[in-house]
């Protein structure tokens, strides 16, 4: 019985839209709307509208921070002291809409180098991807890449898709920055103070 009613109300509000836009040649007013789309979608929320163009948008630029696109490992007197340098030499960046988010994916690649008191072996890189606002840091997350040398070099590559913004009525791309680095700082254990 309820959905009799509820159908026989959409068929008199269609109607009732129908006569006005043919009549009168006039669209129907916000009121008409409301009862409208309270009837047909229970509730829901409404299909968005084809004739609204998608929001544009820029993608934040990714930048390598200053002091951090390179680090190198061993002993800093010479040359010959050091095992291995390690280096980020390309970052890239993808942007999506989701909603009232800004999801983000960031790429990383780098290589290590042997230095003259290196072996081959296995090492890690700490590569810190992060998001400012400004001064304020919004995003921040340490991408621990095992590099395998069996010579003299080997590449990596780190790839962050867990990155989602805030959006606001201004331009993602003038309001965020990202940057990448390579953080050996921050990827050490933190040490329990006594209490």
């Amino acid at each position: 019985m309820r959905n009799v009613k509820i159908l026989a109300l959409a068929t008199i509000s269609l109607a009732m839209a129908g006569c006005m836009t043919s009549s009168g040649d006039q669209a129907p007013g916000e009121t008409e709307r409301k009862v409208t789309t309270a009837i047909l979608f229970a509730g829901t929320t409404p299909l968005p509208d084809p004739k609204v163009a998608p929001r544009e948008f820029t993608c934040p630029t990714a930048t390598t921070l200053e002091g951090t696109a390179s680090y190198r490992a061993g002993g800093q007197e010479s040359a010959r002291g050091i095992t291995y340098q390690a280096a980020i030499f390309d970052v890239a960046r993808e942007c999506k809409l989701t909603g009232s988010s800004l999801a983000m994916k960031v790429g990383v690649q780098g290589r290590v180098v042997l230095g003259e008191s290196g072996k081959p072996g296995t090492f890690t890189v700490p590569v810190r991807v992060a998001v400012r606002r400004l001064e304020q840091t919004l995003y921040s997350k340490i991408h621990t890449a095992q590099v395998t040398v069996t010579e003299s070099s080997g590449s990596f590559v780190v790839i962050d898709e867990g990155i989602s913004l805030p959006l606001s009525a201004n331009d993602p791309g003038d309001e965020f920055t990202v940057y990448v680095g390579i953080d050996p700082q921050g990827n050490r254990p933190q040490r329990q103070r006594r209490r």
